[in-house]
């Protein structure tokens, strides 16, 4: 039992000491990797570039390619017998709506030129079941209507350049190109608004983090102050009021030393939201921030500040 007692002591107090240490680089680097919206805005800058590229495609030629094929067992026939079809002239067919035109066929003129007129009273010769004799006919004959045995072959080749569209490619791959940037402009506005946010809640941290630190200070302070004022208290040096005053400002720094607690429990949850981890992961800061000279110097340049800015450019 002592045994096993003595190993869970050891178990947890390894765990403590080796609780995650977590710097402010080391915090970007883990919300440039987890943040939602930047993998939006990465996703979106592709298909802008992509977009791009097509309208771009645009000055080049088309060239489309399609085939068919098509394998019979036996002939294929369009027409069993031949077809004995009656010619009319173009000029008996209504170009409004691409029909026969019974005003045209009784036109002097036309007529004929489609049926077969008796020269005795030159009106269109009548056959025995009574229908008008056409001057001309087609003839279909059915041997030829016959299709390949097997294989059949259909290729279709076009390219298609365009010369002139009226400025619509140039103004279309000029939009896209404006859509390029934008998105360029997007993911670097919310990248740094993201390490923006993410320096001030590690700078939160730490700053209560150090106060929760220095409240802990104070209150062995005030014990041990406690301890003297108790001492004097037995020799008759000071009075009972003395130490009640002393016990009041432990239990304020009491008080102060849970507030700071819960505020740096809140801090580190809020940090680890933003970065993307698990909220209830706990960890520490680092004790001491070193100071970047040149981040501080862009800072108090002010000018330089401003037009460093996606917005602006």
């Amino acid at each position: 039992m002592r045994k096993t007692l003595i190993s869970l002591l050891v178990f947890f107090s390894l765990s403590a000491s080796a609780q995650e240490v977590l710097t402010l680089e080391a915090c970007k680097q883990i919300a440039l990797t987890n943040n939602r919206i930047l993998r939006i805005d990465s996703s979106n800058l592709q298909s802008a570039k992509y977009s791009s590229k097509s309208a771009f495609a645009n000055y080049f030629p088309d060239i489309s390619f399609s085939g068919i094929f098509l394998r019979l067992n036996k002939q294929f026939q369009m027409f069993k017998n031949d077809l004995l079809l009656p010619v009319i002239p173009y000029q008996a067919i209504d170009a409004a709506n691409m029909q026969v035109s019974m005003a045209n066929l009784n036109n002097p003129q036309i007529a004929p030129l489609t049926f077969a007129l008796d020269p005795a009273t030159g009106m269109p010769l009548i056959d025995a079941n009574g229908n008008p004799v056409f001057k001309n006919y087609a003839w279909l004959p059915a041997n030829q209507s016959k299709l390949g045995e097997k294989d059949n072959f259909l290729f279709n080749l076009s390219l298609t350049q365009p010369i002139f569209v009226g400025g619509k490619i140039y103004y279309a791959n000029k939009m896209a190109q404006n859509a390029v940037e934008i998105a360029r402009y997007k993911t670097e506005i919310d990248r740094q608004s993201l390490l923006y946010e993410v320096e001030d809640l590690y700078y939160n941290v730490w700053i209560i983090d150090k106060k929760y630190k220095l409240a802990l200070k104070h209150l062995d302070l005030l014990k041990e102050i406690e301890k003297d004022v108790e001492n004097y208290l037995k020799e008759g040096l000071i009075t009972s009021n003395q130490l009640l005053m002393i016990r009041s400002k432990i239990n304020q720094a009491q008080v102060d030393i849970f507030k700071a607690k819960n505020g740096l429990s809140v801090q580190k949850q809020l940090l680890n939201q933003k970065i993307g981890r698990d909220i209830q992961q706990d960890f520490t800061v680092e004790d001491s921030l070193k100071a970047d000279f040149e981040v501080i110097q862009n800072i108090l340049n002010t000018q330089l500040s401003i037009d460093s800015r996606p917005e602006v450019k």
